[in-house]
């Protein structure tokens, strides 16, 4: 207790600028842990997902006269065609966006709820996305044409996740369209690269759409490679299915090149040029933040040691070590 009541007053003695030095370090630290959990945030994007370092999503590869590029999207048949066709591949599943953000829709009884981003979703969707389930049977439910599965929170927007179960809705952008909900997910967390609200059965889209292999690249198609396969080792394959069900003479007639491939989901958001530029200079400012807490410190510490030189006189004339005499000027 005696050397707590040392150690307060001394923190208010005049000279020591101890308040400048807690606050000074204190800050510094602050905003520097700030920086470095944002950084670690935007590293740890869909790291919840099980299995999620063998989710790939299938990126579309064109050459045209006027350049070349990729698109995170395909057209409808290629999924499937993968899982069909392509050794090595566990699962593919399809979605496609159908509204986005703040989508307004009504109950019967007129009540109007908000909904971020709504897809269209094949039935195995959560076998590779996987998500809790809390209500209904995903493969039978999106097995239906305009049936939909709903976020907790939005279900508990709307009475509860028992109380939202049969209930027909209607987008306001749609008002043609009729759905039926039929099941409720866990919400999707903040650091995922794809977030939504409701999912609606594909089997409500055109068939054609859903089975082309040229245009209409409208679906974010995932796939799960077995353990133990890479990428790279498909490559062969899925040129090979490529070929098969591309005509390749009136893609050359039509100047285009085309091909597929997978890109880690994991690199979806924290690999994108934006994002690792923000990171670095994140990590710099960090870096830059710490070291001039520190150096400031230590500064302050200097500088009030040197203003203090006749209570160091005093301290070493009544046989005080240079240890004791350190640690008690700091």
């Amino acid at each position: 207790m005696k050397n707590l009541n040392i150690a307060v007053r001394s923190l208010f003695k005049k000279g020591r600028h101890n308040g400048m030095k807690i606050v000074s370090l204190s800050v510094g630290l602050s905003v520097a842990l700030v920086l470095i959990a944002k950084i670690y945030f935007e590293q740890s994007y869909d790291t919840f997902y099980p299995d999620a370092d063998r989710i790939y999503r299938l990126t579309e590869s064109f050459v045209t006269a006027d350049g070349s590029g990729d698109f995170p999207q395909v057209p409808g048949a290629v999924a499937s065609g993968m899982k069909a066709e392509v050794p090595g591949i566990e699962e593919a599943t399809r979605l496609t966006y159908i509204a986005g953000e703040g989508t307004t829709f009504k109950t019967p009884e007129k009540e109007r709820y908000f909904a971020d981003y709504i897809l269209m979703a094949d039935s195995n969707v959560f076998d590779v996305l996987q998500r809790p389930i809390l209500l209904g049977n995903p493969r039978e439910v999106l097995a239906r044409p305009w049936y939909a599965m709903i976020s907790r929170s939005l279900a508990e927007k709307m009475g509860g996740i028992d109380a939202v179960n049969g209930i027909q809705i209607t987008p306001d952008d749609m008002p043609g369209m009729k759905l039926t909900i039929g099941g409720v997910f866990e919400d999707i967390p903040e650091n995922s690269h794809l977030r939504f609200d409701m999912l609606v059965s594909m089997n409500g889209m055109n068939e054609w759409s859903r089975t082309n292999w040229v245009g209409n690249d409208r679906y974010l198609s995932y796939v799960r490679l077995s353990p133990g396969v890479s990428p790279e080792s498909l490559k062969p394959a899925i040129h090979e299915m490529t070929l098969r069900h591309i005509d390749q003479e009136e893609m050359q007639k039509a100047g285009v090149e085309l091909d597929f491939f997978m890109k880690p989901m994991l690199e979806m958001h924290s690999g994108s040029s934006d994002v690792e530029n923000m990171m670095m200079m994140l990590a710099v400012l960090a870096f830059a933040l710490l070291f001039t807490a520190v150096m400031n410190y230590i500064l302050i510490a200097i500088s009030s040691i040197v203003n203090r030189t006749k209570e160091v006189a005093v301290h070493k004339s009544y046989g005080a070590s240079e240890g004791n005499i350190y640690r008690g000027l700091l």
